[in-house]
This record gives structure tokens, sequence and C-alpha cells, in this order.
């Protein structure tokens, strides 16, 4: 696929992300149009802040408890109103997350047997794949129920399936022949789909499609075509916001497109914050860069895994305004040149502060999980992610450590400590999860601690992962970028070049 967007002229269309190489084909039948509901008025509070359809249960709704943030209950309209103090939303529920999947009623609308035994193989093991760390409705709900009257979206969800199969089986041709049909169908359709209609039905469809791409082209080993697609998604996403409204890690919001659901908003807000470092494009972002003004009121304990991303997404998005001057030090430039943006005083070591407390809080869980169980894979995937985050925040701040021998190390060394340990994990596999880990961590150790010796632990890990690509990062890449960055870090009986 040379080229992913096409414009489609006629009045009203909107911006294409399909490859224009494919050739011509009808769909069998058209998506059909989501039934319009009226507004729910009487809603719980925290559904009504993010302007979300309330299930009403009470005392708490089961929206609310599914997506991980805590219900703030309902107002009572029998009383006059009072005044009352607000306290603190907390951030989570405190029930455990599971993994709730869609499962359809029959085995109706599959053409072949064969259809059916690939869906099965995405429901129970291609969901626990890309969702990585964390238990992700957009592959276990949000996609299987899509596959219901979009047979676009069900060919790219069979597509993904089969690449996954292929990527851990002794024999993937069958399986790899198989996704790529899919794929052509899948993307054949989605291109009509565009083509014929501007709805906001076609919009959501497109951008539901566009993370099953993103993953297939991950998953094929085609990084950089699939890094190529998602900045493709992004723009499509931001020409229909639909107000100025920036993504809130405490309330899990984000502006979004009429009739698109919040997980799939969410995902995409999470990968164009990575961008923040990276990437070059101009114009808005979904992620609103700015200093944060309050305090983060940390619990005394967490109760699960939700609750530890949501507050690690919380002192994580203070560092961001941080991070843009990183795009300058990658790229080898001199650090005088662009100072760091003016911060409220002591907002760097508040935010360190908050990171501290958070791992703090982190150690019981760990301390308490098998290192050999999934549960202990999840908890340690997020700690590294943190680790991830101290360093890049630091050495933005800090500089280079030049002045302060060891400034990086008991980061570096506990990354590396827990990544030798992760990548012997039964449940780390070698493929393709939408999440960001390890990989990402070692690659910044590599990148700014001043030891010879954990820099090139760092790349000795990053190959033994070779074969697991994270969201972004793919180890094998990686680790070839790690070993050119070394040898010029540390040239062999030159001085160190930090």
């Amino acid at each position: 696929m040379e080229r992913i967007m096409a414009n489609v002229q006629g009045s009203g269309h909107s911006t294409a992300l399909m490859p224009l190489r494919m050739a011509e084909e009808s769909q069998a039948k058209r998506p059909r149009m989501r039934s319009k509901k009226p507004k729910v008025r009487t809603g719980c509070k925290t559904c009504r802040v993010r302007r979300v359809k309330c299930d009403e249960r009470k005392p708490l709704c089961l929206r609310c408890d599914k997506f991980g943030v805590q219900c703030d209950g309902y107002e009572d309209y029998s009383l006059a109103p009072v005044s009352r103090e607000r306290k603190p939303a907390a951030l989570l529920p405190s029930t455990s997350v599971g993994l709730s999947i869609y499962r359809p009623s029959s085995t109706t609308g599959f053409e072949t047997q064969e259809e059916y035994q690939y869906f099965l193989h995405y429901r129970n093991q291609t969901v626990i794949d890309l969702s990585g760390a964390m238990p992700e409705e957009v592959w276990s709900q949000v996609i299987p129920r899509a596959n219901v009257g979009h047979m676009a979206i069900r060919n790219l969800t069979l597509a993904v399936s089969a690449m996954n199969k292929a990527r851990n089986s002794s024999s993937p041709v069958p399986h790899s022949q198989f996704g790529a049909a899919k794929y052509g169908k899948a993307l054949r359709g989605i291109r009509e789909l565009l083509a014929s209609r501007s709805d906001l039905e076609a919009v959501r469809i497109s951008l539901i499609a566009s993370l099953l791409i993103f993953c297939f082209e991950n998953l094929q080993g085609e990084t950089e075509l699939a890094i190529k697609h998602i900045k493709t998604a992004l723009n499509f996403m931001r020409t229909h916001l639909t107000s100025s409204v920036r993504y809130d890690p405490k309330r899990h919001s984000v502006s979004s497109v009429f009739g698109l659901e919040d997980e799939v908003s969410i995902l995409l807000a999470r990968i164009d914050s990575m961008f923040v470092v990276t990437d070059f494009m101009a114009g808005k972002r979904l992620v609103q860069i700015k200093f944060i003004e309050g305090n983060i009121n940390m619990p005394r304990a967490f109760r699960n895994i939700q609750q530890v991303r949501n507050y690690m997404q919380e002192w994580q998005y203070r560092g961001y305004p941080y991070l843009q001057r990183l795009r300058d030090i990658y790229a080898g430039k001199d650090e005088s040149i662009n100072p760091l943006p003016p911060g409220p005083p002591g907002y760097f070591e508040k935010t360190m502060k908050y990171a501290q407390q958070w791992f703090d809080l982190c150690k019981p869980l760990l301390s308490k999980e098998d290192p050999r169980s999934h549960d202990w894979l999840r908890y340690a995937i997020l700690h590294t992610y943190g680790l991830t985050s101290v360093l890049v925040v630091k050495r933005a701040y800090l500089g280079n450590g030049s002045d302060t021998p060891g400034l990086f190390e008991p980061e570096s060394l506990a990354m590396i400590q827990f990544c030798s340990r992760i990548v012997q994990n039964p449940y780390y596999r070698k493929t393709f999860a939408f999440d960001i880990g390890p990989i990402e961590g070692l690659f910044v150790v590599c990148v700014t601690c001043q030891k010879k010796e954990i820099c090139e632990e760092a790349l000795r890990i990053l190959k033994l992962m070779k074969g697991r690509t994270e969201m972004l990062a793919d180890a094998g890449i990686y680790a070839t970028r790690c070993g050119g960055i070394l040898k010029m870090r540390f040239p062999a009986g030159g001085e160190k070049n930090v």
C-alpha cells in the first residue's frame, strides 16, 4: 500500500482513510445506520459529565463500574438543592477488573466454519495479546459488536486474528494467506463506504477500522506503514472533533465524534500523546499539552490494576509540557537554543513527588504476585511505563546529567531488573500489543543512562524481545537503533559521548 489517503470528490464527502491501489469491488451489504436514541438526562453525574448513555443502575451505574471510573451517584430531584462540599472523585471502582468479552449468540453471519474458528481465536487469544497490561473494551466489546452488520470490520477482525495466529505458529503460511485475503476485502469495503457516504456512522466505522489496520500492519512487520496509517486516522479524527475539549485522564474523556465510543477515542488519544515526542506534524492535537493546576490525591492503597493505571496517567500527564523538548534532544540539537517552557514554581519537583508516591503504592501489589503469573506481568509492564516516564521527564528537565554522575541510574537499574524478569514470564508473548511496555523503556535507558554496563544490558534484553512489538516500538528495530547509539555514546577506547 503506497498511499493511505485519498480525497473523495463530491459534496461533503470526507477524507478517505484507504489506499488507492485497491481494485473496484462491490460491497455485499451497506453498513446499518445506528438508531438514534433520546438523550438521558436522569443518569448519574459521571455519565452526564462524560456525555455517554447511563444504564441508571442504583446506587452506582454499571457503565462507570465497567469503564473504571467512580460513579458519583445521582441527583436527588425530590429535594431542594442544598450546598454541600463535593469530595474529590476517586479514579476507580472498588471491584476488581476482569476481561469481559462480547460473545455472539450464534455462528450466524460467518460464511464458513473457518471464519468462525478465526473469530474464536480473536475472542480467546488475540484480545488478550492486543490488550497488553490492561483489559481493553475496544478489543473485547466494541470491535466484536461492530462485527455485526459491518462486513468490512468483520473481515478486518478475522485478518488481525489470522495474522496473530501466524505470528505464533510453526506453520504460518495458511494463516497469513487467509489474513491477507480478508484484509484486501476489508480495505475495498471501507474505501467504497467512504466514497459513497459521509455521515457520522461512516466516520465511526472508519476510525474503528483504523485501529484494526494499525494492528494488522504491525503484526505482519510493517511498522512504518502502520504508523503512516494511524497518523492519517488521527488527522481524520481531528477534522471531525465536535468541540475543543481535550483528553482528561481523570475523567477519561476526549473531544470526540458523535456516535464514536469513548473507548475508541481514548485509544486514539493515547497514540496521539505518544507523538508529542516523536511527531513533527503541524496542527492541533487530540491531547492538549499544558501545565496542570491542582493536586493529585493518592489513595492509601491501590485496589486493582485499573486504579494503578488511572493514577499513573494523572502524574504522567503533568510531565507532558517537558516532553516536547525531547524532539530537539533526540535530533541532536543544542539544548540551550530552546529553553524549557515556563511552569509554576516547584512544578517538576511536585510531579516527581507524585510519581514516587505511585511507585510506593505499587510495591505491595507486585510483591504479592508470582513473577510467572499474568497479573504480575500486567503490574510489571505498568511499572516499566512509569519508570520510562520518570526517565524522559528528568532528561528533559535536568539535562544529560554530565554534571550529576549517576543521575539516571536508579530508574535505569530498576528498568533492567523488571525487564529481565518480564522477558522470562510465559505470558509475555512475541507478538503485537496495542500498549506501551518495556521496549520503549529499554530504549530510553540506552539513550539516557551514563553507565555503559547498564546500557549494554538493556540492549541484550531488547535482543531477547525480538519479535515483540508494543504500540509504535518494535523490539528488533529498537535493538538495531540502540546498538548504533551505544557505539556513538561509548566508542571503543574513546571518551564517552553523552
